[in-house]
């Protein structure tokens, strides 16, 4: 696990004794302007302040990042964070709360066929 330090410029006021693991930043630090700069156009063209992010695995440790980012960068943003299959985070409740999001679901499939 990576110490947070280095996505202080992304998450501003939150401790940096919060860990996330490696690979999630090193994801997150390569996606998070393109993906914040695609959620404000379409907010603009859609005149819409809901946002919905779903991932698997992967895709849903970056989804609860993002979910954080975007609140950080758009406080007037609504999410909702849907995760499959998402490795455990524990860096997701600390996060959240300290930006103030409430909706955030993790399901854990009784059958993943990417196990098999």
């Amino acid at each position: 696990m990576k110490n947070t330090a280095s996505l202080k410029a992304y998450f501003s006021g939150m401790s940096s004794s919060i860990k996330v693991h490696g690979g999630f930043q090193d994801t997150f630090k390569r996606s998070a302007s393109s993906i914040l700069t695609a959620v404000k156009k379409v907010m603009a063209a859609k005149s819409s302040s809901k946002v919905t992010l779903v991932g698997h695995s992967l895709g849903g440790a970056l989804a609860l990042l993002d979910s954080i980012y975007l609140k950080i960068q758009i406080p007037s943003i609504t999410t909702k964070t849907v995760t499959l299959g998402v490795p455990r985070a524990k860096f997701t409740k600390a996060y959240s709360t300290a930006a103030g999001i409430a909706a955030l679901g993790r399901t854990i499939p009784i059958y993943d066929a990417a196990l098999e």
